[in-house]
């Protein structure tokens, strides 16, 4: 699935600016995109947090919540990907999981 230019730039850049802080090279990273500070997942109460800072940051109401966000990218995969392929990145075992059930439909 593409990726806008300045997304791709932006991953990049987090990416070179993280393995010079490990000491590593970018091709050796491995793990999460954002993990917490010990390298694993993010505990849920520090994810609302910065959710609602990013919010407030950029003027976007309440109703964006990490479910809407997460009803939007796989409306936008399951567009852009055959079924089999949509299914796998969204981490659904049964590609049927992906038909209406996260559009919204």
């Amino acid at each position: 699935m593409p990726l806008a230019d300045w997304l791709v730039d932006m991953l990049v850049d987090r990416r070179v600016r993280v393995a010079a802080d490990q000491g590593v090279k970018p091709e050796e990273l491995t793990g999460w995109v954002f993990p917490n500070s010990k390298g694993g997942l993010r505990e849920t109460s520090n994810l609302r947090r910065d959710w609602r800072a990013f919010r407030e940051r950029r003027g976007i109401g309440d109703w964006f919540t990490p479910r809407t966000f997460r009803r939007t990218v796989a409306t936008l995969v399951t567009d852009a990907l055959p079924a089999r392929e949509a299914s796998d990145m969204l981490g659904h075992s049964r590609v049927s999981a992906d038909d209406g059930h996260l559009r919204g439909a």
